[in-house]
C-alpha cells in the first residue's frame, strides 16, 4: 500500500497496488516488501495525485456553487426575548436555514413597520403577534398567514410593590406598547373579566416596549403593564411584583408574507418554514444549545436567566405550524378589540395553511 500527502490540504489517500503487479515488458514487481518502484509505476503514481488534485478542487468549487446557490431571505422578528425571535435565531445559528438552502438574513422590526416592511419588500417573512397583520389584511393589505410556532399568551402582569393583584388596578395607569397591539388587547379582556371597564376604571397609556415599560414602573408613571414572561425576572430584579394571569390562546408568533408572492417564491418561502420548524423542534429538544443561542441573541452573562427564559419559552414554542382553527378565531376576537375592522375578515382568505400541511405530511 502506498499512502501519501497532497502540499495543499488534501487528506491522506491510500492507494493499494497489490502484492504483485505484472507488466508484459517488465520484471514482476512486489511493494509489499519493500520493492523498487520503477519509471512507470511513478508515472501512475504521479497521474494518480494530479487526478485527486482535480477531484479535490472539483468539490471545493461544487461546495463555493452550492453556498452561492443559497437564497437570500429578509425576515423580521419582533424580539430576542419572544419564540419570534429565539426560533429564527437558532435556525440560523445552528445551521438549519443553510441546510434547507437559505440564506436568511434576520432583521430586528416589530409591529406596524414590520407591515410596511413586508408590504414594501424590505422582507420577505415576518414572525410576530397576529394583531397588525389582521389590521393590515382588514385595511385590504395583500398579507396571507401562513402557520404559527406560538399559540399561547406569553404575558404576566409587572406591577409596582404596592399592586398585588389586578383587582387593584382601579383607578390606576396601565402602560401598553401601543394602543392596537396584542398587549392592549390582552389587558382589556383581563380588565374586563375581572368587571373593570377598561375607560371608566383604569386609564390605559401608551409607553413603548418592554424596556420603556418598565423602566415607568420603575420610576412611578404607570402602575402596571403586561411583558413576556421571559423578561419577568427583570421586573423583579428592581423590586416590582410579578402577578401570573389567565391568558387567551391565540397566534403569538405567526408566519406572514406577502400573498402574491408566495407562488412565485413558493420554494424559498417552504424551505424558510422548514428551517422555522427545524428550530423549534431543536429548542423543544436541546436545552443547552438552545440556552447558548440565547445568552448569546440576548448578550446575557447569566447562564440561570438564559435557562429560565428557555424553560419558559420552550413550554410555549410549539413544532407544528398548523395554526387550530379555534385559535384562529380567538385571535380575531382579541384584535378585533382594538379594530373593531378585523372581525369582517375573510379567514379563508387571510390563513393559508398549505405549505404548513406540505411541511408536515413530509414529515410522516
Amino acid at each position: 500500500m502506498i499512502q501519501f500527502l497532497s502540499r495543499k490540504g488534501l487528506k491522506r489517500t491510500s492507494l493499494t497496488l497489490g502484492r504483485r503487479i505484472t507488466a508484459p515488458t517488465h520484471k514482476t514487481l512486489r511493494f509489499a516488501h519493500g520493492g523498487n518502484c520503477t519509471r512507470k509505476v511513478r508515472v501512475i503514481i504521479a497521474l494518480t495525485l494530479v487526478l485527486l488534485a482535480t477531484a479535490s478542487i472539483f468539490v471545493s468549487a461544487k461546495k463555493v456553487a452550492a453556498q452561492g446557490s443559497l437564497e437570500k431571505v429578509a425576515i423580521a422578528y419582533p424580539s430576542v426575548s419572544s419564540t419570534g425571535g429565539v426560533v429564527p435565531w437558532i435556525a440560523k445559528d445552528r445551521g438549519f436555514f443553510a441546510a434547507h438552502g437559505i440564506d436568511a438574513e434576520l432583521i430586528y422590526t416589530a409591529g406596524a413597520m414590520s407591515i410596511q416592511a413586508l408590504m414594501g419588500g424590505s422582507v420577505g417573512l415576518v414572525l410576530g403577534s397576529i394583531f397588525d397583520p389582521l389590521s393590515a389584511i382588514a385595511a385590504g393589505a395583500d398579507i396571507v398567514v401562513l402557520g404559527s410556532f406560538n399559540n399561547s399568551p406569553p404575558y404576566v402582569m409587572a406591577a409596582r410593590p404596592d399592586v398585588h393583584d389586578v383587582k387593584d388596578l382601579k383607578g390606576r395607569k396601565v402602560g401598553v406598547r401601543s394602543l392596537t397591539g396584542p398587549a392592549t388587547a390582552m389587558t382589556q379582556f383581563i380588565l374586563e373579566e375581572i368587571g373593570l371597564d377598561q375607560k371608566r376604571d383604569v386609564q390605559i397609556l401608551r409607553v413603548g416596549g418592554t424596556a420603556e415599560r418598565l423602566a415607568a414602573l420603575k420610576d412611578g408613571h404607570i402602575d402596571a403593564a403586561l411583558v413576556d414572561e421571559a423578561v419577568a425576572h427583570r421586573a423583579k430584579e428592581v423590586g416590582l411584583n410579578i402577578i401570573h394571569l389567565k391568558g387567551v390562546p391565540h397566534i403569538h408568533t405567526g408566519v406572514y408574507a406577502k400573498k402574491s408572492s408566495v407562488q412565485p417564491k413558493l420554494a424559498a418561502i417552504t424551505s424558510a418554514l422548514r428551517a422555522l420548524r427545524d428550530g423549534a423542534l431543536y429548542m423543544k429538544s436541546n436545552k443547552p444549545g438552545s440556552t447558548q443561542v440565547i445568552q448569546k441573541i440576548s448578550k446575557l452573562n447569566d447562564k440561570q436567566i438564559a435557562e429560565r427564559s428557555y424553560e419558559i419559552l420552550a413550554e410555549d414554542v410549539v413544532t407544528d405550524p398548523r395554526i387550530p382553527a379555534e385559535v384562529i378565531q380567538q385571535s380575531i376576537k382579541l384584535a378585533a378589540r382594538s379594530d373593531p375592522r378585523v372581525k369582517n375578515v375573510d379567514v379563508s382568505r387571510a390563513v393559508d395553511m398549505v405549505i404548513a400541511d406540505k411541511i408536515m405530511e413530509s414529515r410522516k
